[in-house]
């Protein structure tokens, strides 16, 4: 498996937030970013519905961050209480302690067996922070299959 850093990512969909942690994203150009979302996620859903998404990297203080983003479910818990969040342009959530983030509109979307790659193009982004170093995924320790 590769080497990957552990993200949040966000949305707000009539008036609903939703989160999950992920390892799958990456950048493919300039102004774009590419996620995988495991296809029957309520977050998934959602993105989906919005169209816009936030992707908010973890720093290495943060697995258990990680852990209440990617072993539960949006649909029926807050996984935000008590997390500090901001919005940009797009109403998605952004985590306020992270490593870096990016905001993004979907442009495509590609079905690939269980998984769902989404496309966004950024709208804005963060540079990542010098004081604090990327978590990195190394094992299923943040996600419940």
């Amino acid at each position: 498996m590769l080497l990957n850093g552990v993200y949040i990512v966000t949305t707000t969909w009539e008036g609903k937030r939703s989160g999950l942690a992920v390892a799958w994203a990456t950048q493919v150009e300039k102004h774009h970013l590419l996620l995988s979302i495991g296809k029957d996620s309520f977050t998934c859903e959602q993105i989906l519905s919005s169209r816009v998404f936030a992707l908010s990297q973890l720093h290495d203080a943060q697995s258990d961050l990680a852990r209440t983003f990617g072993l539960r479910s949006s649909a029926d818990s807050d996984k935000f209480s008590g997390i500090d969040t901001e919005e940009w342009g797009t109403g998605a959530p952004i985590l306020k302690d992270r490593f870096q983030a990016f905001e993004c509109s979907v442009v495509s979307t590609q079905e690939l067996e269980g998984q769902v790659l989404i496309t966004g193009r950024v709208l804005r982004n963060e540079p990542p922070r010098a004081d604090v170093e990327p978590l990195a995924y190394i094992t299923a320790d943040y996600y419940e299959d």
